[in-house]
């Protein structure tokens, strides 16, 4: 009796007290806007760079490489004439390559051109070469090649080669330059008309033979010759049908005559 008399009271207390109100998820009335959630601001600012478009790559007025050197020649053994005529290679500064492109931001003169250079400063063999074009407006083509040929190796045998005469029945010491050039107008059009140029001249001293009646001489000379070679005309393209139309000339001199000897030549009696 003693124990119900508590537990009695102890329930209708607990039937007095109010339940604790439940916690519900608050909904918009109708016509009201959901309340958006909240971002990071990291997030936005990423969203705010991908919509917007990246501004485009501006590209360098001129890319590529040049390679400057020096040749040096500390000992020079043996025969330098022989050393000429195998390697022929000098002394001194040179442009041992370059390799450059040029755009024209402006497209005044050209969209893109293109230059390539080797051995330049007094190697044996040099060359430069161009390509150049604007848009539906002309192409150009520019080769050059010098070439520097030196033999004075013998070539019969010299029974004064012990004695140091170095004589040979032909030597060289020429400079041969080598010129191509060509302009084609309107490039991807119907009717391209173009413009070439070659021009091909050796000049510089050596020995050749005069001929005689059952006799030969070798004889000191001075060689010239150039010959240079114009055409010009019109490209036909047009899908799978391709034609050329050209007309040129070619002009040749020949300027070479027997000299008396230098001073210092190895050519002797």
């Amino acid at each position: 009796m003693r124990l119900l008399l508590p537990l009695f009271c102890l329930a209708v207390l607990a039937a007095q007290t109010p339940p604790a109100p439940e916690q519900t998820e608050a909904r918009p009335a109708a016509g009201q806007a959901k309340p958006e959630e909240a971002k990071p601001a990291g997030s936005a600012q990423q969203a705010a760079e991908a919509e917007s478009p990246a501004p485009p790559a501006t590209e360098a007025p001129v890319t590529g490489s040049i390679e400057i050197g020096y040749r040096w020649m500390p000992k020079r053994l043996g025969n330098l004439d022989a050393y000429r005529s195998v390697v022929n290679l000098g002394e001194g500064p040179r442009l041992l390559g370059a390799d450059l492109r040029l755009r024209d931001a402006s497209k005044r003169f050209f969209d893109q051109l293109d230059l390539t250079a080797r051995g330049w400063g007094g190697d044996p063999s040099s060359m430069v070469r161009i390509d150049a074009f604007k848009n539906n407006h002309y192409r150009l083509t520019f080769d050059h090649r010098d070439i520097a040929y030196f033999n004075a190796l013998p070539t019969f045998a010299n029974p004064r080669l012990e004695d140091g005469v170095l004589f040979s029945q032909h030597q060289f010491d020429i400079q041969r330059r080598l010129t191509d050039l060509e302009v084609e107008f309107a490039p991807g059009r119907l009717l391209r008309p173009f413009f070439g140029y070659r021009h091909n001249s050796g000049s510089g001293r050596g020995v050749t033979t005069f001929q005689t009646t059952g006799n030969e001489y070798p004889v000191s000379t001075q060689l010239d010759d150039r010959t240079n070679d114009l055409r010009g005309g019109v490209r036909l393209e047009a899908g799978r049908w391709h034609a050329t139309l050209e007309q040129g000339g070619q002009f040749f001199h020949d300027d070479a005559h027997f000299a008396p000897r230098h001073a210092g030549s190895e050519v002797r009696d």
